[in-house]
């Protein structure tokens, strides 16, 4: 920007400018659960089966992901190489 340009520009108008903190309003936000629908008590469960707790076997992990073993050593060797303990 030159001289003529910074002095043909129009001034900044002081009213928008940054407000000090003094200025700002504090106000607390608090999230809270609001009331349940009236016919929640209705609805149809969503189907989903509850967690058992018990844990996956390898048969059912493996029908889940693949057996694909040649990704899983992919994906040692790119942990091996960044530094990351491939065990883990």
């Amino acid at each position: 920007m030159t001289d003529s340009e910074r002095d043909s520009a129009p001034p900044v108008a002081a009213e928008l400018s940054v407000h000090a903190d003094e200025h700002a309003e504090s106000r607390e936000v608090v999230a809270e659960q609001g009331p349940p629908p009236a016919d929640f008590a209705q609805r149809p469960a969503s189907g989903v089966d509850a967690n058992s707790g018990q844990s996956l076997s390898a048969e059912q992990v493996a029908a889940m992901t693949g057996s694909d073993t040649e990704a899983a050593d992919a994906n040692a060797a790119l942990k091996d190489a960044e530094g990351i303990d491939p065990s883990n």
